[in-house]
């Protein structure tokens, strides 16, 4: 018994100072156990002056056996993946960037840390941050930083690297050197030196020196003249993270204005020159070359959520663009659901509205759309005798109409006007003339200040069919009055007009509505004053009231969509598109080229091509030009299945979001934009 007291106390004495020299070794050579957390964010150890800055929470609750997403299966049930797992660019983009030997590497590598760990169970599991200054030519050549939350062995990793030797680094031709509390990593197979740093539970590493540095100082200096003490993170990020349920989205900075100047980009964006009316106007009212640093979170709880608050620079501002931008416009939440979704029905594909000076936009209108229809308005209205250009008739609209607009559009699901045949005792089509594309029921409201001076250029217009193409039946001049409840209506026929061969007008008492569908005119008078289960708003929507809630309290535009509304007539509009597609992308002068070449030595032996007189040239041309015109009938009819799949692809993609909100308010300085999407993943 003496013996086993005697061993147990000299094993009990062994172990405990085993114990401590191990203690005591593991704290001196790697870290102490027993030390704190770092208190803050990760983003109280980057500077302010980042161009750049990307961070998550909670990463890893976010991917399931990394790096497979933790809803990885609910999104492969979608629609939208099934198509794109299943298109041709999407397995070539595979192929081409060798995505399938990258993932299998990277299994290799996952298989090879102990003890089953992932990389985000060691680095960046909890807090993950990304943060950096644009530099050179192109976005590879920026300084970056990498801020991560480290369990026992990511320190314990970073610690062994002050002992190449030890753990074998020395061999691979790695050189570890430490300065200042920083290890600078060079050599072996790394293509660029990098710089590691540990901060009680953060690691930081990077590839310039002073971002790393940076985070050791503003860590001895508790997050001082940090960016996450900054004024700007705690309201453009840290408030509306707080109000989310998670608190877990993207947090995001981006100096935009740095990046467009470091990639050496010049000119507009969008482009104010675009051929797209779309593009072009969109260019007039918004430059994103304007824009300085832009802050907040992107979140993706049942969609994509996204809260963004940007500045302006004073001197990119155009002089239209600080009138649109004026101080007193915008609207809440309280006036949209009491005056303007009231508009909309229901069922609406889109509706948006903007406030705004109605000069001013008008003026980029007309400075956006194409330059011969412009050119051919001018002479329209220069024709009749009362207008001398279109600035005349813009300026009698400015002052007919209040400084907002709301544009609706829904399904054309409107039955086709028709009426009895005598002689075949059929009903036949009866509406205007027009070229048979499906297209949606489209509708502007305008809410108007001087009624008189509408109704003149609408008599002007309507009095002047030969100048603006109107066409009715019968050789009738096109131009007809109908009623909807107690006011008049206009019809204007006329075969450029797509799909519908029309454009309708309406006043109410404060309202001027114009539509290519003349029952749409009764649709949005009887949605706006009576509503209810007849008629029902897009107000009283569930999904647009809870989006509306969520977003910024006040705004100068709104958008919202509700893209599975669109399917029928965009799929209905998929063939058209691909015939109007099929035949780009073809080098027409080298394909006339290739063919003369062959036909030269046969009509005209012995002849070059810069040798044929002008009679041989008209010879050539009629016996190529046929040629041409089989290849292209045989190239457009072989292409049109391939575009229209890839456009029926495209809907699909879209038809994944249910619903769609934007909110974006300007003013001369800032603006803020916020966006609610849902997007349900099968259960």
């Amino acid at each position: 018994m003496f013996f086993k007291r005697r061993w147990f106390k000299i094993l009990t004495t062994l172990l405990g100072l085993f114990a401590f020299v191990g203690y005591f070794a593991f704290s001196t050579f790697l870290f102490p156990p027993h030390e704190d957390d770092w208190e803050f964010d990760v983003s109280a150890l980057v500077p302010r002056d980042v161009d750049f800055f990307v961070a998550k929470a909670a990463l890893k609750e976010d991917f399931g056996e990394f790096p497979r997403l933790a809803a990885a299966n609910r999104i492969q049930r979608t629609e939208a993946w099934m198509e794109l797992d299943t298109s041709p660019a999407y397995g070539a983009w595979l192929e081409s960037n060798g995505i399938e030997q990258m993932l299998a590497q990277l299994r290799e590598g996952l298989a090879q840390i102990p003890l089953g760990y992932s990389p985000l169970d060691v680095f960046g599991g909890s807090d993950l941050a990304l943060a950096g200054r644009f530099k050179g030519q192109s976005i590879e050549q920026a300084d970056w930083a990498i801020y991560g939350r480290l369990n026992w062995m990511g320190k314990a990793a970073l610690g062994a690297l002050n002992y190449p030797g030890l753990i074998g680094l020395d061999g691979s031709g790695l050189v570890v050197t430490e300065e200042e509390g920083i290890l600078h990593l060079a050599g072996g197979q790394l293509s660029q030196d990098l710089y590691v740093a540990r901060i009680l539970d953060v690691g930081v590493l990077g590839s310039e020196a002073s971002l790393v540095r940076a985070a050791v100082e503003l860590e001895r200096a508790s997050g001082e003249n940090s960016l996450y003490l900054s004024a700007d993170y705690g309201d453009r990020i840290e408030t509306v993270r707080s109000r989310s349920a998670k608190g877990n989205e993207v947090e995001i900075l981006l100096d935009l204005r740095a990046l467009l100047d470091n990639l050496g980009h010049k000119g507009t964006l969008p482009d104010t020159s675009s051929e797209r009316f779309l593009t072009a106007f969109m260019g007039r009212v918004f430059q994103i070359p304007a824009c300085r640093k832009v802050m907040g979170v992107i979140g993706f709880d049942d969609g994509v959520n996204v809260d963004l608050h940007g500045t302006f620079s004073s001197e990119e501002i155009t002089t239209a663009q600080r009138r649109i931008y004026g101080r007193d416009a915008g609207f809440g939440h309280e006036k949209v659901m009491e005056k303007v979704a009231i508009v909309a029905p229901e069922d609406a594909v889109l509706f948006a509205y903007l406030e705004g000076p109605i000069a001013t936009l008008l003026e980029e209108v007309l400075a956006s759309v194409d330059p011969a229809m412009k050119s051919n308005l001018a002479d329209a209205f220069r024709s009749t005798g009362r207008f001398p250009d279109l600035d005349a008739v813009r300026n009698h609209l400015a002052v007919s109409l209040h400084n907002r607009l709301a544009l609706v559009v829904r399904e054309n699901d409107y039955a086709k006007e028709s009426k009895l045949d005598p002689a075949t005792g059929r009903m036949e089509y009866a509406g205007p003339p027009n070229d048979g594309q499906s297209v949606f029921a489209v509708a502007l409201i305008t809410w108007y200040s001087d009624e008189g001076k509408l109704i003149e250029l609408r008599e002007l217009i309507g009095q002047s069919p030969a100048y603006f193409g109107l066409e009715g039946r019968n050789g009738d001049t096109g131009y007809y009055q109908h009623k909807v409840g107690n006011y008049d209506t206009r019809e204007f026929w006329s075969r450029f007009v797509p799909g519908t061969g029309v454009i309708a007008t309406m006043n109410t008492h404060d309202q001027f509505i114009i539509s290519n569908v003349h029952e749409m005119l009764r649709d949005i008078y009887k949605t706006t004053t009576i509503g209810g289960r007849e008629y029902p708003r897009l107000s009283s929507r569930p999904e647009f009231i809870e989006l509306m809630s969520d977003t910024v309290p006040s705004a100068n535009m709104l958008v919202w969509m509700n893209p599975q509304s669109a399917r029928k007539t965009l799929e209905s509009q998929a063939e058209a598109w691909a015939r109007e597609h099929a035949a780009t992308g073809i080098d027409w002068g080298r394909k006339r080229a290739e063919e003369e070449n062959k036909l030269i030595p046969q009509l005209f032996p012995g002849r070059g091509r810069g040798q044929l007189t002008r009679d041989q040239r008209d010879k050539l041309n009629v016996a190529v030009d046929p040629i041409l015109k089989e290849y292209r009938t045989d190239f457009i009819k072989q292409r049109i299945p391939d575009l229209v799949r890839e456009k029926q692809r495209q809907i699909a993609y879209g038809m994944s979001c249910t619903s769609f909100l934007a909110m974006i308010q300007l003013s001369p300085r800032a603006f803020s934009f916020s966006m609610r999407t849902v997007i349900p993943l099968p259960e």
